[in-house]
């Protein structure tokens, strides 16, 4: 999987995500991002990792930015529209993500021994996307 750690722009699939969000900056790149988790049944970790740095960009919007999120970013928030439709999906695939036996992200994290800890951050990230800061 290569580099990966805690916080959710830690890790190589994160920052893949981060250069094609960069190339389309838009809020239908974030939904497209939220439908492919929904499409899959058991979601593989590229596409929960895509979910949560995609979840961070919409919290950011909110005024409400995570430990690593990539200050460069911040420039290309002015092109996302936030509704409560999208912050809906965000919250609706980040639960997917975190249901054990339904993502390979979950599953990882559990085998890790690190679970514990992985669902802090992303509690703060789903607290982080309810806030209106």
């Amino acid at each position: 999987m290569g580099a990966w750690g805690i916080n959710n722009f830690e890790s190589d699939s994160a920052m893949e995500w981060v250069a094609n969000f960069e190339e389309n900056p838009s809020s239908s790149y974030i939904e497209e991002t939220f439908a492919q988790a929904d499409a899959e049944e058991y979601i593989e970790v590229d596409t929960g990792i895509a979910v949560l740095a995609a979840a961070e960009v919409l919290a950011a919007k909110k005024g409400n930015t995570s430990t690593g999120f990539p200050s460069h970013l911040l420039g290309l928030l002015f092109a996302i529209q936030v509704d409560e439709s999208l912050t809906n999906s965000a919250l609706k695939s980040i639960d997917n993500i975190v249901k054990k036996g339904s993502s390979e992200l979950y599953d990882l994290w559990d085998e890790s021994g690190k679970i514990e800890k992985w669902l802090t951050v992303i509690n703060n990230l789903k607290a982080k996307l309810v806030s209106n800061t």
